[in-house]
This record gives structure tokens, sequence and C-alpha cells, in this order.
């Protein structure tokens, strides 16, 4: 297991590996190593959802709070065939060079902003079964395994706000977009089922 330190880490990007961070959405929406891709932790399933989102044709350099887990993530992605050299020592905290954020916005000022008439794009993260059985309003559905793939038919342009069911997946695919150049992103906090939640309308595909 290979504990770096900040410019050890920064070398390592430098060569063109990826920084993944494995942090939640929130803490990773406040601030986050500039080009990390987010995949949240979870001891059992880790290596199955980084099978669905990864290349395991990439490099990888782990962030993990707190820092403690990165031995166990980086054994864990190890073991499901992803190329993992290191964690940050220390985690975020240690990290001396810039962060990069994304900005949140919730459910309620979204719909606020849609009865007011204002057009936004809103991308909805979720497979499309979950996106036909309800989405909101006209957002389009790129599903967040696709987003490495997809991120150049987007108009880099557009400011595009990012809706899964919660924060995870807006939070993985929004990091995929912004490190493939989609720059203009806000993270829809609390996503599809905050939104029906507040008994706001869905939109059916085909209804």
């Amino acid at each position: 297991m290979a504990a770096l330190q900040p410019d050890q880490f920064a070398a390592k990007m430098s060569e063109g590996v990826i920084p993944l961070d494995l942090r939640a959405p929130a803490q990773f929406a406040r601030g986050h190593v500039p080009g990390s891709v987010c995949l949240q932790f979870g001891r059992q399933d880790l290596g199955e959802r980084a099978e669905l989102f990864l290349s395991n044709a990439e490099r990888y350099v782990l962030v993990m709070e707190p820092a403690a887990l990165g031995p166990i993530a980086e054994k864990l992605l190890q073991e499901a065939g992803f190329t993992v050299e290191g964690f940050l020592q220390g985690g975020l905290k240690a990290w001396t060079g810039d962060l990069e954020a994304f900005p949140i916005v919730t459910v309620a000022e979204v719909h606020e902003r849609l009865q007011a008439g204002e057009a936004l794009s809103l991308i909805d993260v979720r497979e499309d079964f979950e996106y036909d059985y309800g989405h909101i309003g006209d957002a389009m559905n790129i599903p967040h395994g696709e987003a490495w793939q997809r991120a150049g038919s987007l108009d880099k342009s557009t400011h595009y706000y990012i809706v899964c069911n919660d924060q995870v997946r807006s939070a993985a695919a929004a990091s995929v977009l912004k490190r493939m150049g989609v720059t203009q992103l806000t993270l829809v906090l609390g996503g599809t089922v905050a939104w029906s939640d507040a008994g706001y309308p869905l939109t059916r595909t085909g209804a």
C-alpha cells in the first residue's frame, strides 16, 4: 500500500494518473483536487460500482476520508482489477494545491425557476428505466456510466444541472463531465427523491 505525500500525489497526476475521490458527494462538491473523479466509498460494493463506472485501462490515485481507509479502498479496487498507485496521506486536509468545487442547488430552487419559465438544461444521470418512470421537466438522459463517452456531444457553453436519485451518481457523472471539458455544472441536491417528496410532478416518457 502506497501512502503518497502531496508532492508525490501531484507528480502522479502530472503523469496522467486520475485522482479518484472516494468521499461523500457533499464533501466532494465543497472542494476537491482538480480533475478528480468522484466515486463514493462503500466497503461492500466499491469494486462492483467501479466496474460499472471506471475504465480499468486508466491508473488511479485515491483521496479518502478518513485517510486511514485509504489502504482498504486501494486493496478493494486492486482486487477488482484496477491499477491504483497509492492514496493521499492525510486526505484532502494534507493537500497543499488548489481546490475545485461544484455549486449546488436544491430541488425547491429548481422548481421555482422552472415555474418562472426559466429554461434550465437538466441532465438526469440515472439508468434509462429510472428516467422513463419519471424525471424532472424535459431533462435529457445520460446514464452516469456513459458520461465518459457522451461528454463530447454536449455543448460546452451550456450550463447543465445534474440530477440523479440523490447526489451519488450525479456527483460521479459531473466529475467526469468536468474532467472531459464540460465545465459549467451544478449539482441538484437531493435529486428526484427530494423532488418527489416535495410533491413536485415528474415527467414520464411516453406519458
